[in-house]
């Protein structure tokens, strides 16, 4: 039976994205594209010969959704990306086992895509129980059913950031110029579209996109990661579907270093394939490997899915594995040059490198030691002009075991790029030794001297089995945090986001810079409840900027209500009240006090700070008045008010029952006072306090 293809379809699709490749080079006499790869190992091939019917089953294939078939004419331009990454499971789909493509996707989802992405699945997922303090706010009315952890870490890479967490809801379906942000700063180019805020747009709804979006847009735009329709248009505020964010996922994958390269994926060169035991010969970094495949495992070549019945010797594939290192999928992605000439492994060179004690490390080194030691693994960080390699055998019940770094070398790939090799050597106790019966952390570090081109680190062992491959995380990068100035104590400063009472604490760096509205400051400038943005360089603060708006507003007292921590103010005829809380300084007399010890009738000095009160400096108000008589209220044979001629003016006073009355004649009473005579009054916060006869 003839073997039977199944053609992805050319579509002009609507949202003009269609799924990009390796850089290739064009083959005139074969019109097939050509990878340079080092080495070439000569093997025979045994796949059967198709003349002779050897397999004459139609292909079967084995889409990792239910559903991928439906689809592959009206969504061909989406169907290479969805299945690579199912198998590679940074997509998943419903119960039912299909995708849904038309689907819309949540801001949830879309984050949680991006974190997977870039190798941040597992700490999202330890942090699944904690919400982050800028977030709390929003437990209730978020409601999610998953995902803090994914929020958390999203806002601590600074792919989410804190400003835009208020018009944030993770349960609403993504726009297009929200995933441009996320996806640029997931892969680092976020200084790039800083940079270009300004920039023109191409577009014809231009205008459409939001000003902080603009320069996001203009980046991925750049990459080819997202570009506009037919008709010029990048459609900023349409909602994305699960298929569009699967090939936009796909192609932001190529722009992170490292991670096209895990352990969950490897770029090979076809050798030959056994359908005896489903294995299929490989060249990986110059050397001839084995590797198991699923049965019909998935193979796309030339825009179309088929069998590895079309592998041909010297086809570049990308192949992408499962947990049990089985191969169930294939991409070929171009085609070595035919050098038969080059069948040698790649030299490799060494390289220098010096073992490093825990207490030698970077502070910022040792928080992740402290945090991964418990779990096997491999890490690879740069800081500064160093590179450290970490290997971790995780937690061991008794002594005697141990992990060292042998040796390093480093090769050169064909574009350019370097691979550092390191080779580890794991010891056990040997059975019946004696060892220490406590719980061990084995692990080891290693530091070398950085430079330039490095594409990724492969942990190997002793007989070069790659056991990690690995990206380096630069820990040199700069990060910010913005927020409210809580306090600063000692070294650190806390500040708050939102509406949030909860304060993130971070460690200000002896020579760390303040500005103040722009202008070179001092720590001590720096007031509670300024806006605050922090720059930070391996966790610690290296730059202060605030920004504020300082008002002062002088009156009387007219109302305190301690209860709600309230105080009225009148001032220019207008009365205001305000919200006092515990942080802010009070002061009666120029001496330390507190709400609850202010009255009615003051004089107060309110400061505010970004229109909160941070201080409030009060006053006991003492005024005096001297007039003529010119009428007074007596009841029940009490003096209740007088009223006085003061400056042409009639001013009444309402005399209260601990008023000091002080008559010319000592047997005289207060209700004797005669009108025109003349009195001294005297007040304090606005109560009459004395009466002085003439």
């Amino acid at each position: 039976m003839k073997n039977m293809k199944i053609t992805a379809l050319c579509l002009s699709a609507a949202i003009a994205l269609s799924t990009v490749t390796t850089p290739v080079f064009a083959s005139a006499d074969t019109n097939k594209a050509k990878v340079g790869v080092k080495g070439h190992i000569t093997i025979s091939m045994d796949k059967p010969d198709k003349s002779k019917n050897v397999k004459s089953k139609p292909i079967n294939i084995n889409f990792k959704f239910s559903d991928s078939k439906d689809y592959l004419e009206d969504m061909s331009w989406a169907m290479k990306a969805i299945e690579k990454l199912g198998a590679k499971g940074i997509i998943t789909g419903y119960p039912d086992k299909s995708y849904k493509p038309q689907g819309k996707v949540t801001n949830m989802e879309a984050l949680s895509l991006i974190l997977k992405l870039t190798g941040n699945e597992e700490e999202s997922r330890k942090k699944d129980e904690k919400v982050h303090s800028s977030l709390i706010q929003y437990q209730k009315q978020w409601d999610l059913k998953w995902g803090w952890g994914y929020l958390f870490v999203a806002v601590e890479k600074g792919i989410l950031l804190p400003e835009e967490i208020k018009d944030f809801n993770p349960n609403q379906p993504i726009k297009r110029h929200e995933l441009a942000k996320y996806l640029v700063r997931a892969i680092g180019k976020t200084e790039d579209a800083e940079k270009n805020m300004d920039s023109k747009l191409d577009f014809k709804d231009a205008d459409a996109v939001p000003k902080a979006s603009k320069g996001y847009v203009y980046m991925v735009n750049e990459l080819g990661i997202m570009t506009g329709n037919e008709n010029k248009q990048f459609k900023p505020n349409e909602p994305l579907t699960r298929a569009e964010i699967a090939v936009m996922i796909d192609k932001a994958d190529s722009y992170l270093d490292g991670y096209d390269d895990d352990e969950n994926e490897a770029k090979v060169v076809f050798l030959s394939y056994s359908y005896t035991n489903n294995r299929l010969t490989v060249k990986y970094n110059g050397k001839s490997v084995d590797y198991k495949t699923i049965d019909d495992v998935i193979v796309y070549k030339n825009k179309e899915y088929t069998d590895v019945d079309d592998l041909t010797k010297g086809d570049v594939l990308e192949v992408v594995f499962n947990s049990s290192k089985q191969v169930i999928f294939i991409e070929v992605i171009g085609q070595v040059e035919d050098d038969e000439d080059e069948d040698e492994d790649v030299a490799r060179e060494d390289i220098k490198y010096t073992n490093v004690s825990y207490s030698n490390l970077p502070t910022s080194i040792q928080k992740y030691v402290d945090t991964l030691r418990a779990t096997k693994g491999y890490k690879a960080y740069k800081l500064e002009d160093k590179i450290y390699l970490a290997a971790f055998m995780g937690k061991k019940n008794t002594g005697g075991y141990a992990i060292k770094i042998e040796d390093l070398y480093k090769y050169e790939l064909s574009n350019g790029k370097y691979v550092i090799e390191a080779v580890v050597e794991e010891i056990e106790p040997a059975s019946g030794s004696i060892v220490t019966q406590a719980i061990t952390y084995p692990y080891t570090i290693v530091k070398l001297n950085s430079f330039d081109n490095i594409s990724r680190i492969n942990f190997i062992d002793e007989n070069g089995k790659v056991l990690a491959q690995k990206s380096i995380e630069n820990l040199d990068k700069e990060t910010t945090a913005t927020g409210v100035l809580n306090k600063i104590d000692n070294n650190y400063i806390y500040i708050k986001v939102g509406t949030s009472s909860v304060s993130t604490k971070y460690e200000i760096s002896e020579d760390a810079k303040v500005y103040v509205n722009n202008k070179a400051a001092d720590l001590e400038d720096l007031k509670v409840d300024m806006n605050l943005k922090l720059t930070l360089v391996n966790d610690i603060v290296t730059k202060i900027s605030a920004d504020y708006q300082v008002k002062e507003v002088e009156g009387t007292i007219q109302l305190l209500d301690t209860s709600k921590n309230q105080i009225r103010v009148k001032y220019d005829t207008r009365l205001t009240t305000y919200k006092v809380d515990d942080s802010t300084e009070i002061t009666l007399d120029g001496k330390i006090s507190e709400l609850k010890k202010l009255e009615f009738g003051m004089k107060v000095t309110v400061e505010l700070v970004n229109n909160k009160v941070t201080r409030i400096d009060a006053f006991n108000n003492e005024e005096s008045y001297e007039g003529k008589i010119r009428d007074i209220e007596i009841t029940s044979k009490k003096l209740k008010s007088i009223t006085l001629l003061v400056d042409g003016s009639q001013k009444k006073f309402e005399i209260l029952d601990d008023t000091v009355i002080d008559m010319l004649e000592d047997k005289a009473k207060p209700t004797e006072l005669a009108i025109n005579s003349i009195v001294e009054i005297n007040l304090l916060n606005g109560k009459v306090i004395e009466v002085i006869e003439r």
